[in-house]
């Protein structure tokens, strides 16, 4: 399991809210990168650094804590 990546304020990338935002909205993990342009590999890690950054269990936590704090 990754280390948190601690932030001083838990922010995220434009491209890790990005990432959340369309999981929360049901796509995969290759609808997201075909439609950000990135590789499979990217997208997992970027959600992956979100999830870290946010002390998140799962991407499920991690997107539930972006929406209870605004972030997408």
């Amino acid at each position: 399991m990754a280390q948190p990546l601690e932030s001083p304020d838990g922010s995220l990338s434009p491209q890790m809210r990005r990432c959340l935002s369309l999981l929360a909205e049901g796509r995969t993990i290759g609808q997201i990168a075909a439609e950000l342009y990135l590789s499979e590999r990217g997208v997992i890690d970027l959600i992956e650094d979100a999830r870290a950054t946010l002390s998140a269990r799962n991407r499920v936590h991690a997107v539930n804590i972006a929406i209870r704090k605004g972030l997408i």
